[in-house]
């Protein structure tokens, strides 16, 4: 496959139509358990193309019907596969085997928890919790050495939820304790941010000392499948220079998603600093807090 560019082509081409499938796999069991599904939409998840499904709707369901929703997308992955088996079998093209492969793979990376895919809507639906992340420090903090336990605050209000990348839904910001959950919703978001949080700094550590030694070689290997490109477009064969320029672009996403990463984490670390230095300059009892989202305020879920 990596030695002739349209058969990359064909392989980005069939995980694209896969991860359609999948978001119509949310779609189908979002309806099939009572709720009204959204739009299927696509965007960009970091620097990678995603399809997204509006599932909001869901919240009206029990929780075996959200973790119907949840699980829909893997079902409808399984069915893709099986469609792809059956046309090899006919066709007994190899580059299936490929993308058979790559769809099962892909059905296993939704299944990671500790990111917005999957299985962390999963996890929330487990623990009926709407947004993990934001329960993530109050959760892990009775579990740090030398630290009280923090005062119990006021149960957040009650109020429409939200599934969805970035913003917290109103009442579920910083100061969010876990107060108001069941012993067993406390629990997972426990184990949830106890298994999360080492995961998440190992990976970025992992990525700190990768970077020097994948941003050289997925240099060369990009102008490796661009030098081919100009030299196939120059000679009139178009689709073998797009074939190459497309496989440079497949080569060259992972390193652009890890600068961006570095990017978004520098950006919120100076954010931070910023703010703590604010915060101890500030007189006693004159700061206001002004962060939480105004109520009723709801995002669509994104499900790459």
């Amino acid at each position: 496959m990596l030695a002739t560019p349209t058969l990359m082509l064909a392989v980005v081409g069939l995980a694209l139509a896969g991860a359609l499938v999948h978001e119509c796999g949310h779609a189908a069991a979002c309806r099939y358990g009572g709720a009204r599904p959204g739009v299927i939409g696509f965007g960009m998840y970091l620097v990678w193309p995603a399809f997204f499904t509006d599932v909001t709707d869901t919240y009206r369901l029990s929780r075996r019907g959200r973790l119907r929703t949840d699980l829909g997308g893997i079902y409808f992955n399984g069915l893709y596969a099986l469609v792809l088996c059956g046309a090899l079998a006919v066709s007994h093209a190899e580059v299936l085997v490929t993308a058979i492969v790559l769809t099962r793979l892909d059905a296993a990376r939704q299944l990671a928890p500790f990111v917005r895919l999957d299985g962390y809507y999963i996890m929330g639906d487990l623990a009926g919790v709407p947004d993990l992340f934001s329960r993530m420090v109050p959760a892990l903090r009775p579990a740090l050495p030398g630290r009280r336990r923090p005062p119990i605050g006021r149960p957040a209000a009650g109020g429409p939820v939200a599934r969805g990348g970035g913003a917290a839904p109103a009442g579920l910001t910083g100061g969010t304790r876990l107060t108001g959950l069941t012993r067993r919703a406390r629990l997972v978001v426990t184990a949830w941010a106890l298994l999360a949080a080492p995961a998440i700094v190992i990976n970025l550590l992992m990525l700190l000392v990768s970077v020097p030694f994948v941003l050289p070689r997925t240099a060369r290997a990009v102008w490796a499948q661009l030098e081919p490109a100009g030299s196939a477009i120059g000679g009139g064969q178009v689709l073998t220079g797009a074939a190459d320029a497309a496989a440079a672009v497949v080569l060259a996403l992972p390193a652009a998603g890890m600068l961006f990463v570095l990017f978004l984490l520098g950006r919120a670390v100076g954010r931070g600093l910023v703010a703590y230095r604010r915060r101890s300059q500030a007189p006693a009892g004159g700061a206001k807090n002004s962060s939480a989202m105004p109520s009723g305020s709801r995002n669509d879920r994104p499900l790459p």
